[in-house]
């Protein structure tokens, strides 16, 4: 089991994005990743997708995602 959460930060001329994921042991994951894009609901959703794939690569399956976009959260109830 886990407990994971995405955000993404814009400010001026960087973006980032990252995730951090801890785990019943007490140890911990944290990612940040630099990109250029300056709409924060993408940065958002990107960060996220970038959460979900590393999941995937692990095989980490059962868990608890935490994210802060209302953005993101509003397109995820669309689908």
């Amino acid at each position: 089991m886990f407990i994971a959460y995405s955000d993404a930060s814009v400010r001026d001329e960087e973006t980032s994005l990252g995730f951090f994921i801890v785990f019943e042991d007490k140890s911990e994951i944290r990612r940040r990743i630099v990109v250029h894009e300056r709409d924060n609901n993408v940065a958002e959703a990107m960060a996220l997708s970038e959460l979900l794939a590393f999941l995937k690569y692990y095989n980490l399956k059962k868990g608890t995602i935490l994210l802060d976009s209302n953005g993101v959260k509003a397109q995820l109830k669309k689908e």
